[in-house]
């Protein structure tokens, strides 16, 4: 992860892994404010802007590379304000799009498991239903005489000689 550090002694840009382990600080010189960041995954770049330098600057992941991407007046710094805003609203919408992906995986999973679900009740319900047959067909068997013992004599068996 990555994120700014706005200390007025020791302004930085820093990373680590979401564990908070192998702190590092990437970008430590030439920067005051360093009020904005995004990442572009798909080029491995930050862009980071500074308010009081009034530029934004990208560089690789290690802080390497850095090259001023936009370089603000101060008399213009109502374009600057409005380019660090569409930046935050970028970053804004990938992390909400991020949450809907989350989302959507969970329906997708809470549905797999409705259908598993359905389907074991399914298979139940079918050998419920076949044990159940099979008893009335056994009983109604029973019932009619087909469990008793034939003789002889009822043409069951031929007569021995």
């Amino acid at each position: 992860m990555f994120w700014t550090n706005w200390n007025e002694r020791r302004p930085s840009i820093m990373r680590s892994t979401l564990a908070g382990n192998n702190l590092r600080v990437i970008i430590s010189t030439d920067i005051l404010i360093p009020n904005g960041l995004t990442i572009d995954h798909k080029a491995e770049k930050l862009y980071f802007s500074d308010r009081r330098l009034g530029r934004i600057e990208r560089c690789d992941y290690d802080g390497s590379n850095r090259y001023v991407s936009v370089m603000a007046d101060y008399l213009d710094s109502y374009l600057y304000d409005r380019v660090v805003l569409v930046e935050v609203v970028v970053v804004e919408v990938v992390v909400v799009l991020e949450e809907v992906v989350v989302v959507v995986e969970v329906v997708v999973v809470v549905v797999v498991v409705v259908v598993v679900v359905v389907e074991v009740v399914v298979m139940v319900v079918v050998v419920v239903v076949v044990v159940v047959v099979v008893v009335v067909v056994v009983v109604v068997w029973l019932w009619a005489g087909g469990g008793s013992p034939k003789k002889p004599s009822d043409g069951f068996l031929p007569p021995c000689q």
